[in-house]
């Protein structure tokens, strides 16, 4: 495994600083570096590997690979006597010296600076404290740091690459004992990972602005002909449309756009704040744990068609027909949830629960947009828009007597929003 590049190690460093608060309480010396145990609402390791060739810092959350320690080295002493019960201030990289970062531990009364040298054949970690200093190995003069080629590795991707090397480590009476990555953190850190992909996206949609661009167009035409505007307008002209009836476009898209686009403002701040509650729950290894529930077959059951989806363990079935949908709601237990689009013709989707257990309100915004993916009829064209959706225990959901099939009245709801991604 190739050690990080300075971008990588610039990624790091912010996953580093989500550690600020958390109280160092043990330092351990193992074969292949330090490991430091942190505490904040649970057990957090900052693993340094500390050999010539690869070195590198991760942090994990609950669990670590390494668990045979050896012999205390100099620095490790040190620490032990100088930064326990100290906090993680902050992290800060060095950039000027290549793949240096240096940490601040703090309390009210003291501060030391741990300096991390992750340049390969140039390895070392310096503690400086009160004019006093120690390293893990004898400081060099350093020589400018080579870059590392190569693409830019996500941190989720090189923490699994690295904790997969680390499972290969045959054991013996000197080396670490591996233990699997937690599968909550990877999960999670993979979920991060494709959420911050599609805020990309979608800044990138809005840094294009084309509803402008089609605003422009209807007021140019407004004052001159088709034949008059200028060339770079020439894509927007394919079709072989009437100067009135393009001018109606260019309102047109420009209003559908300007609707999307505000779509697109509200998904942005929904996402940012699922990416903040799930690196808070990195950060502090706390993790809301679902039970599943016991996934009963909702649509065999009811004689019906469809089809089945788990979100975090809670079953949800969804019929195909009108018939389909009404056998679901006579099967379902009272307690299941009933989800349908507000004002919107939909299927019905049946969230299978235990009696009394809480289904996460994120349980709820997959299904339903699960739900509105099969029921809009064009998708494409209505992405950003807003829909209401309705949520009811199945007992509170009656069928229309006399009414056509699939039709119901429903009491004690509530709604929520989402948005057509």
């Amino acid at each position: 495994m190739k050690a990080m590049s300075l971008a990588e190690l610039q990624d790091h460093i912010k996953e580093l600083n989500t550690l600020k608060g958390a109280q160092l309480q043990e330092i351990e010396t193992h074969t292949k570096g330090l490991q430091l145990s942190l505490y904040r609402q649970g057990r957090i390791w900052w693993l340094l590997e500390l050999t010539p060739q690869q070195p590198m810092s991760v942090v994990l959350f609950e669990e670590t690979p390494w668990r045979k320690k050896i012999g205390p080295k100099p620095l490790a002493l040190f620490l032990n006597s100088n930064a326990r019960n100290l906090y993680f201030v902050e992290a800060r990289l060095l950039a000027d010296q290549g793949r240096i970062f240096e940490v601040e531990l703090a309390s009210k009364e003291r501060k030391l600076i741990l300096e991390i040298h992750l340049i390969p054949k140039a390895v070392n970690v310096v503690a400086r404290i009160d004019g006093k200093s120690i390293s893990w190995a004898k400081p060099r003069d350093l020589a400018p740091a080579p870059s590392v080629e190569g693409s830019h590795r996500e941190s989720s991707d090189i923490k699994f690459e690295w904790l997969k090397e680390q499972a290969q480590i045959i054991k013996s009476p000197n080396s670490a004992v591996p233990v699997a990555a937690n599968p909550e953190v990877v999960k999670i850190q993979q979920a991060v990972q494709k959420k911050k992909k599609a805020l990309l996206a979608m800044q990138a949609q809005l840094d294009s602005d084309e509803g402008l661009q089609w605003s422009v167009l209807g007021e140019l035409l407004k004052s001159q002909p088709i034949s008059e505007l200028p060339v770079e307008w020439a894509s927007f002209l394919k079709e072989n449309l009437s100067r009135n009836d393009l001018m109606q476009k260019c309102f047109q898209k420009n209003k559908l756009l300007q609707k999307k686009k505000q779509g697109t403002f509200d998904r942005i701040e929904i996402l940012t704040k699922e990416i903040a509650e799930l690196e808070k729950a990195l950060a502090t290894g706390v993790f809301q744990k679902v039970q599943p529930v016991q996934g009963r077959q909702q649509l065999k059951d009811a004689g019906a068609e469809g089809r089945t989806k788990t979100f975090s363990g809670f079953v949800a079935s969804k019929g195909k027909s009108a018939s389909d949908n009404l056998a679901l709601l006579r099967s379902a237990k009272a307690w299941d949830l009933w989800v349908h689009l507000r004002d919107y013709p939909s299927s019905h989707v049946i969230v299978a629960r235990d009696k009394n257990q809480k289904v996460p309100d994120l349980v709820l915004h997959e299904a339903a947009l699960w739900l509105a993916e099969s029921s809009m009829k064009s998708k494409l064209s209505l992405s950003g828009t807003r829909l209401d959706v309705v949520v009811a225990e199945c007992r509170f959901v009656r069928p229309i007597k006399g009414d056509k099939i699939g039709r119901v009245h429903y009491q004690n709801e509530r709604t929520f929003t989402i948005i057509i991604p």
